[in-house]
């Protein structure tokens, strides 16, 4: 059964900015506990280049595939899990965001996990491609995150909680990891002080229990048998009770997230125009290329994906300005035509303002965008002018200081 099929399944990440909190332990665990109870589990390993669930659990077993289907390895009667290395083996993994995060898709929504109750999926470090793929794959399923925190990285862990607080992304709750070093009743404060209960307190969200690194722990992770002992295993314990109860916020902080980013896109279109009309000579430009004013162009910013709009604007070239085209304009003008339409990727946008990615031929621009498939340009006869015309604009715009430095922190979002 996909995804689609476990319609009433719910799902719950395991989360930290920082690497090496012992994400993996925790998500093992609770696998293992909404198991023990009698649930059917799916176990994803969304960190594709550095997977270590499978390992984690002392599951080895290649994974069986066909052209269009995925088969998760069975762990036990209540378990199934994802991890790449049970794809690739001891061969290494190198692979770009765009290309992980379509395979998490295809894992996510292809894969026959039988019916299932829970996914718990065991996210890498950071907020990047893994992470946004991932809550928008499990929209109408996630109950929300739990996030692992260590006392060394309070302020890491601060992000983290303000990230899912500031896109309306559920905390089910905290649980601290390597609170303490517990040797037999010695308890040492190894990384500092604890900060869970700081941290739940300020931030009104749900404080799960602590974990200690204890030699216990740290042989059974050796020993491919990862099971927190039963004596120290109340955070997980009360981890699975708030998943079990935690309802499906269905995707309110999605569109949260996606209305944000339309917001930052037309800032970033409107800043572009604005400095245009400011800092480029047009009719120079219009008398290089040939460029002949009065002519509709239709600028139309994309996700990294090319499958949904974030922000549009038609303009004119008028009297040597580049002038916003009211949409209400082509409905009291059904005659009107537009002549250049240029579709671009909001991240490559980002690259050719930024200036922080080369070709072999050099920096990265509008025309190498449109070469490598991220910018697509329509025209009736005006496709490679068009193209020409708006790249050596950008080319110019990008040159200006005073415009780089409003417009660098809002596509440093889009990297």
């Amino acid at each position: 059964m996909s995804l689609k099929a476990n319609k009433n399944a719910k799902c719950v990440l395991i989360v930290s900015i920082k690497g090496g909190t012992g994400k993996t332990l925790i998500a093992t665990n609770l696998a293992y506990a909404l198991s023990d109870k009698g649930k059917k589990v799916a176990a994803i390993d969304a960190d594709i280049t550095s997977p270590n669930l499978a390992e984690m659990m002392g599951y080895s077993e290649p994974l069986k595939t066909e052209q269009t289907k995925i088969y998760p390895g069975k762990v036990n009667e209540n378990l199934r899990i994802f991890s790449m290395s049970l794809l690739a083996n001891a061969r290494p993994i190198s692979m770009e965001g765009l290309q992980t995060a379509a395979l998490l898709d295809d894992v996510i929504k292809l894969a026959d996990w039988g019916p299932t109750d829970y996914f718990v999926v065991d996210l890498p470090a950071g907020s990047s491609d893994q992470f946004k793929e991932v809550v928008k794959i499990f929209a109408d399923h996630l109950v929300g995150s739990i996030i692992v925190v260590q006392p060394a990285h309070k302020i890491i862990a601060e992000r983290c909680i303000k990230l899912h607080l500031d896109n309306g992304i559920p905390i089910i709750g905290l649980i601290e990891n390597m609170s303490y070093l517990k040797e037999g009743k010695k308890v040492v404060n190894i990384f500092g002080q604890s900060i869970i209960e700081e941290l739940a307190t300020k931030y009104g969200v749900r404080s799960l229990g602590t974990i200690p690194l204890t030699y216990e722990i740290r042989k059974a992770v050796e020993e491919k048998r990862a099971r927190i002992p039963e004596d120290l295993s109340m955070p997980i314990q009360a981890a699975a009770q708030n998943v079990e109860v935690a309802k499906v916020e269905r995707p309110g902080f999605l569109a949260k997230l996606k209305d944000k980013t339309t917001q930052i896109v037309a800032e970033i279109l409107a800043q572009i125009v604005l400095n245009t009309n400011k800092e480029i000579q047009i009719p120079a430009l219009q008398q290089k290329f040939g460029y002949p004013g009065n002519r509709f162009i239709q600028l139309n910013i994309l996700n990294k994906t090319m499958d949904d709009m974030l922000a549009s604007g038609t303009y004119i070239i008028k009297d040597g300005k580049l002038l916003m085209v009211p949409d209400q304009y082509f409905f009291d003008h059904p005659d009107s035509r537009l002549d250049t339409i240029i579709e671009i990727r909001i991240d490559s946008l980002a690259h050719i303002f930024l200036q922080d990615k080369e070709t072999p031929d050099g920096i990265y621009d509008l025309q190498s965008a449109y070469y490598m498939g991220h910018a697509r340009v329509w025209g009736q006869g005006e496709t490679l002018r068009g193209l020409h015309f708006m790249r050596e604009v950008w080319n110019q715009l990008k040159q200006e200081p005073k415009v780089t430095d409003k417009l660098k922190p809002l596509f440093k979002l889009f990297e």
